[in-house]
């Protein structure tokens, strides 16, 4: 397609060098054929049909030839012209397939960002999930023992509770056991490895299964509490829930 574009020009010239060149040739000719008498056309006694009958014989082959010439310049622009517009409809199916190309990278760029998009998210979720996990108290117990009261009939077991998770504060104790006496309601401040003791009063033929409601302001200053299930008996008190599920509200 270069070496063609290159072309039109010199085969332009050519088909007019041709064309003069072969009308001067045809020129001569004439002249050589009419041999000197181009005068008794003036002739007084030349009439015009006579004139115009020389005129059109002697430059018909003339007209003709640059008729042929003017039919393969016209063809061959013919040519010139639908390699152009072939060339265009090359072009625009380039530019179509281009286009899909770019779609298709779009598409895949889009994807490629929604996943980093949502695991991001999560990420950014599992470290807002670890430092509430890290900003939360964890609460251990412990036998203290247990003293029996005059009577015999009751013991006052002791149990010890320890904070080895984040400090909190505004500590208060709920429960729905009337067994618990001199034990605290609040505390105002636990840090880490911090503690304090509670008390359980059992009667010898009495036991009972309660639950013990934390609530505190956690380390990220979040309301939240802790629930544990309590089993007293006469000879222990247990706390059956060690690992008691957290809640936020």
């Amino acid at each position: 397609m270069e070496k063609e574009k290159y072309q039109r020009p010199a085969l332009g010239w050519v088909v007019t060098a041709l064309g003069i060149a072969g009308s001067v040739a045809y020129l001569f000719f004439l002249n050589w054929l009419v041999n000197g008498k181009w005068g008794a056309l003036r002739a007084p006694d030349v009439k015009l049909n006579e004139l115009g009958d020389f005129l059109a014989g002697a430059f018909g082959p003339l007209a003709i030839w640059w008729l042929v010439l003017g039919y393969f310049q016209q063809g061959r622009e013919l040519k010139i012209n639908s390699d152009a517009l072939l060339l265009q409809l090359q072009e625009l199916e380039n530019s179509v397939q281009q286009q899909g190309r770019l779609v298709g990278i779009t598409q895949d760029q889009y994807t490629l960002d929604t996943k980093v998009f949502d695991a991001n998210q999560a990420a950014a979720k599992l470290a807002a999930d670890n430092r509430t996990r890290q900003a939360q108290p964890v609460f251990k117990f412990k036998s203290d023992g247990y003293d029996r009261m005059p009577d015999n009939r009751k013991h006052i077991h002791k149990l010890r509770v320890t904070n080895i998770g984040h400090a909190c504060s505004d500590l208060t104790i709920y429960t729905d056991s009337l067994f618990i006496p001199h034990s605290p309601e609040n505390v105002d401040h636990l840090d880490r490895t911090q503690g304090f003791s509670m008390q359980f009063v059992i009667d010898h033929d009495e036991g009972e299964t309660s639950e013990m409601t934390f609530t505190f302001v956690d380390g990220e200053q979040n309301l939240g509490s802790q629930k544990f299930t309590v089993d007293m008996q006469y000879t222990a008190v247990r706390v059956l829930s060690p690992k008691p599920d957290l809640t936020e509200y």
